[in-house]
Protein backbone atom coordinates (compact mmCIF):
# COMPACT_ATOMS: atom_id res chain seq x y z
CA UNK A 1 0.00 0.00 0.00
CA UNK A 2 1.40 3.68 -1.34
CA UNK A 3 0.22 6.77 0.38
CA UNK A 4 0.12 9.14 -2.51
CA UNK A 5 0.46 12.25 -0.34
CA UNK A 6 4.00 11.28 -0.37
CA UNK A 7 6.46 11.40 -2.90
CA UNK A 8 7.15 7.56 -3.82
CA UNK A 9 10.93 6.42 -5.26
CA UNK A 10 11.25 2.89 -6.39
CA UNK A 11 15.13 1.50 -6.27
CA UNK A 12 15.92 -1.59 -8.73
CA UNK A 13 18.79 -3.92 -8.55
CA UNK A 14 18.72 -7.17 -10.58
CA UNK A 15 22.54 -9.16 -10.96
CA UNK A 16 23.13 -11.46 -13.90
CA UNK A 17 25.70 -13.36 -15.04
CA UNK A 18 26.24 -15.85 -18.72
CA UNK A 19 25.86 -19.15 -16.58
CA UNK A 20 27.51 -21.13 -19.41
CA UNK A 21 29.75 -21.55 -22.55
CA UNK A 22 33.47 -21.38 -23.51
CA UNK A 23 35.35 -19.17 -25.08
CA UNK A 24 34.39 -14.74 -24.50
CA UNK A 25 30.37 -14.49 -24.99
CA UNK A 26 28.81 -11.10 -24.86
CA UNK A 27 25.44 -10.62 -23.48
CA UNK A 28 23.11 -8.13 -21.49
CA UNK A 29 20.23 -7.41 -19.63
CA UNK A 30 17.28 -4.80 -19.83
CA UNK A 31 15.16 -3.58 -16.84
CA UNK A 32 11.83 -2.10 -17.62
CA UNK A 33 9.84 -0.78 -14.89
CA UNK A 34 5.79 -1.42 -15.73
CA UNK A 35 2.51 -0.94 -14.80
CA UNK A 36 -0.69 -1.95 -14.82
CA UNK A 37 -3.68 0.32 -13.97
CA UNK A 38 -6.62 -1.60 -12.56
CA UNK A 39 -8.86 -1.47 -15.58
CA UNK A 40 -5.77 -1.71 -18.39
CA UNK A 41 -2.73 -3.61 -19.27
CA UNK A 42 1.08 -3.58 -18.13
CA UNK A 43 3.11 -0.82 -20.02
CA UNK A 44 6.53 0.52 -19.35
CA UNK A 45 6.76 3.93 -17.98
CA UNK A 46 8.83 6.78 -19.90
CA UNK A 47 12.20 6.55 -19.02
CA UNK A 48 12.25 3.47 -17.01
CA UNK A 49 14.44 1.48 -18.72
CA UNK A 50 18.41 0.43 -17.21
CA UNK A 51 21.25 -1.74 -18.53
CA UNK A 52 23.76 -3.86 -17.57
CA UNK A 53 26.46 -5.28 -20.42
CA UNK A 54 27.69 -8.87 -19.31
CA UNK A 55 31.04 -10.66 -20.32
CA UNK A 56 31.76 -14.54 -19.41
CA UNK A 57 35.65 -15.04 -20.33
CA UNK A 58 36.27 -18.52 -18.80
CA UNK A 59 33.96 -17.59 -16.18
CA UNK A 60 31.28 -15.93 -15.18
CA UNK A 61 31.55 -12.27 -14.15
CA UNK A 62 28.16 -11.06 -13.11
CA UNK A 63 26.86 -7.32 -13.62
CA UNK A 64 23.99 -5.62 -11.94
CA UNK A 65 21.87 -3.42 -13.51
CA UNK A 66 20.70 -0.18 -11.34
CA UNK A 67 17.61 2.13 -11.90
CA UNK A 68 15.76 4.43 -9.53
CA UNK A 69 12.82 6.10 -10.68
CA UNK A 70 10.51 8.39 -9.22
CA UNK A 71 6.73 7.91 -9.42
CA UNK A 72 4.48 11.33 -10.28
CA UNK A 73 1.00 11.23 -8.36
CA UNK A 74 -0.58 10.67 -11.91
CA UNK A 75 1.24 7.30 -11.98
CA UNK A 76 -0.34 5.81 -8.61
CA UNK A 77 -4.03 4.83 -8.36
CA UNK A 78 -6.05 1.92 -6.46
CA UNK A 79 -5.33 -1.10 -7.43
CA UNK A 80 -2.12 -0.70 -9.63
CA UNK A 81 0.03 -2.95 -10.21
CA UNK A 82 3.60 -2.53 -10.72
CA UNK A 83 6.15 -5.40 -11.77
CA UNK A 84 9.59 -5.37 -13.38
CA UNK A 85 10.60 -7.27 -16.18
CA UNK A 86 14.10 -7.85 -17.22
CA UNK A 87 15.21 -8.63 -20.90
CA UNK A 88 18.01 -10.62 -21.88
CA UNK A 89 20.11 -9.53 -24.89
CA UNK A 90 22.11 -12.12 -26.67
CA UNK A 91 21.92 -15.75 -27.21
CA UNK A 92 23.81 -16.74 -24.32
CA UNK A 93 22.66 -18.90 -21.28
CA UNK A 94 21.96 -16.11 -18.66
CA UNK A 95 20.89 -16.58 -15.09
CA UNK A 96 19.53 -14.27 -12.64
CA UNK A 97 21.28 -13.85 -9.31
CA UNK A 98 18.38 -14.23 -6.51
CA UNK A 99 20.49 -13.11 -3.62
CA UNK A 100 21.22 -9.93 -5.63
CA UNK A 101 17.98 -8.45 -6.57
CA UNK A 102 16.07 -6.03 -5.06
CA UNK A 103 12.75 -3.56 -5.58
CA UNK A 104 12.18 -1.06 -2.66
CA UNK A 105 9.79 1.13 -2.48
CA UNK A 106 10.34 4.30 -0.28
CA UNK A 107 8.30 7.58 0.37
CA UNK A 108 8.97 11.37 0.98
CA UNK A 109 7.07 12.60 3.76
CA UNK A 110 6.62 16.47 2.32
CA UNK A 111 5.43 15.09 -0.67
CA UNK A 112 7.43 16.49 -2.99
CA UNK A 113 9.93 14.95 -5.47
CA UNK A 114 13.74 16.57 -4.75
Amino acid sequence: TLDTKEAIFIDIEVTAEISAGTGTLIGAIVLELQRKPSAGSFTTLADSEAYCPLIRAGSAFPGTAHLSYALAKSQVAANDIYRVRVKKLGSSTTIIKGGATRIRFRTVSDGQLE
